[in-house]
């Protein structure tokens, strides 16, 4: 009995001291790995917060761009008859929209998806609009753009509003 004393006596405090080390360590790889992460997501901001940014004034441009009005001036000069514009704008529209396809990564999906929205409002509209071939591009110009106006839900405000707030949200702009 003596001898079991004798050997808990040294291996007990051994013991205790080993698992205390190893609560330390565990302590210290935990901080040092919260430390890397938090510094991993400073140096990644700096590079992230730029691109958002910049993800949310491409947006707002490309839904600028799609405003039928700048969508007819930029077309007409080109434009030989109403149909023709029609076609060349509904090609605008949809350059425009894959040019910016993958600045879906930086903003949130309610954001994007009201961005979808606007477009796939735009080209219904300018496809549900009757082209004949005695309607002159000013005729479907004016047409077209009176039927957006005379729309109570204008996609392209709607649009621009909701990623506006968003990045007012995020950036405190």
């Amino acid at each position: 009995m003596e001898t079991f004393v004798e050997i808990l006596k040294y291996t007990l405090p051994s013991m205790l001291l080993l698992v205390g080390m190893y609560l330390i360590f565990r302590q210290f790889t935990a901080q040092t790995k919260d430390k890397y992460k938090y510094e991993m997501f400073v140096g990644n901001q700096k590079t992230v917060t730029p691109l958002r940014l910049q993800a949310y004034e491409r947006l707002i441009l490309f839904l600028e761009r799609t405003r039928f009005e700048n969508l007819i001036l930029r077309n007409l000069p080109q434009s030989s008859d109403a149909k023709h514009l029609q076609r060349n704008i509904l090609a605008d529209i949809r350059n425009e929209f894959s040019h910016n396809l993958s600045q879906q990564l930086y903003v949130s999906s309610e954001a994007w998806t009201a961005i979808s929205a606007a477009k796939e409002q735009m080209i219904r509209m300018l496809n549900l609009l009757p082209v004949s071939e005695t309607v002159t591009t000013m005729q479907f110009s004016q047409a077209l753009i009176e039927n957006y106006n005379q729309n109570e839900t204008q996609p392209i405000e709607i649009a621009i509003e909701l990623v506006k707030e968003e990045a007012r949200n995020n950036f405190g702009m």
